[in-house]
């Protein structure tokens, strides 16, 4: 790149700035977070599920759990054909007998916020930053929203590099 008056020398202080910027910046980026992608399938729902869960459902999964380079927030979202749901454990990692909060976007588009209860959470292993793959059965309670819907739900993560 030429600077109008890069003949003279006397653009060759922004020079050296932008070079040491190019260089500099990429090394100060932000820290990236720690994440588990996957699929989640239902093995199991309660008659009260309707069609928000039916056995044989699917979504793609996302898995980010507290600590590492994350927050003090676990999140988990699971995005299918029909429906979307995104849960969150406050100051927490999702585990058996604790309560998530989520939002919800329905095949109409419709919004909904809502709580529930995690009543099983068994995990192959434990996500650590050198964990690649790691496989879940969950059970939720009040899933998407719908009282007295127990769904149980097997998710395989894998690591984002």
């Amino acid at each position: 790149m030429r600077f109008a008056d890069d003949s003279r020398g006397e653009n060759s202080g922004m020079r050296r700035f932008l070079l040491a910027a190019a260089l500099l910046f990429p090394a100060m980026g932000a820290q990236a977070e720690t994440l588990w992608i996957g699929n989640g399938f239902v093995t199991a729902a309660s008659a009260a599920c309707g069609t928000s869960a039916k056995v044989g459902d699917f979504w793609r999964a996302i898995y980010r759990p507290a600590g590492l380079d994350n927050d003090a927030n676990s999140h988990l979202s699971l995005t299918g054909s029909r429906n979307n749901i995104a849960m969150r454990v406050p100051n927490n990692t999702f585990r058996a007998n604790i309560n998530y909060v989520a939002r919800t976007v329905g095949s109409t588009v419709s919004l909904g916020s809502h709580s529930g209860g995690i009543l099983l959470w068994n995990a192959s292993s434990g996500f650590g930053s050198n964990t690649i793959n790691v496989s879940v059965t969950a059970r939720f309670a009040k899933f998407f929203g719908t009282t007295d819907c127990t769904a149980t739900l097997q998710i395989h993560f894998t690591q984002l590099p």
